[in-house]
């Protein structure tokens, strides 16, 4: 074998080995590579589900909010809706028991209403406040009172209906008043239903 021929088998052999080392290396580089790709796709994956969780989550509570906000919008102009009614139908009433209180019916009702008082709360030496224009029926007042009292005029009582002070207590029989009850109750059982809604 001539120099020639070992020179060309060395060679070969150091080049088969150098190619083998490069074939390891590049093996070894692709797994690298490989593996580093799919960790990287795998923490892509993790951050991209991660991420739409973290959004999932803000849409639910902007939802949430916007369902409260929307709610709470739509009670208060049920409730504005609500109070405009009832002034509408207070204001009626009121309409309503002055021409009642200019009729021929209500001295009857107040002398009725003075005696039912009478005889619940019979307080001695009792003043009956009522409106000026029912002084004319202070005799039958007192009469329907049952127990001597005086009869004198208080304004604010245009709806009609009387007050009495007897001693330290002022009880309050005014028509005004008892239209103001009702519409607190009135009110009451509106936000009930509201509630129930």
């Amino acid at each position: 074998m001539d120099q020639q021929e070992r020179l060309a088998k060395f060679k070969h052999a150091v080049f088969q080995e150098i190619d083998e080392e490069v074939e390891a290396i590049r093996r070894e580089a692709d797994a690298g590579r490989d593996g580093r790709l799919a960790r990287t796709e795998e923490e892509q994956r993790r951050l991209a589900s991660a991420e739409t969780q973290r959004q999932i989550q803000e849409l639910q509570k902007e939802f949430r909010r916007d369902t409260a906000k929307y709610s709470l919008e739509v009670k208060r102009s049920i409730l504005e809706r609500r109070n405009a009614l009832l002034e509408q139908v207070i204001a009626s009433a009121e309409e309503r028991l002055l021409r009642f209180r200019q009729s021929k019916e209500y001295p009857a009702y107040l002398l009725e209403r003075v005696k039912a008082f009478g005889a619940e709360h019979p307080l001695p030496d009792a003043e009956i406040l009522v409106e000026e224009g029912d002084l004319p029926l202070a005799e039958k007042i007192q009469k329907a009172y049952g127990l001597p009292c005086t009869v004198r005029s208080e304004a604010g009582l245009e709806l009609g209906g009387f007050l009495v002070r007897g001693g330290a207590a002022l009880y309050d029989e005014s028509v005004r008043q008892r239209l103001s009850e009702r519409k607190t109750r009135l009110l009451e059982e509106s936000t009930l239903a509201l509630a129930e809604a």
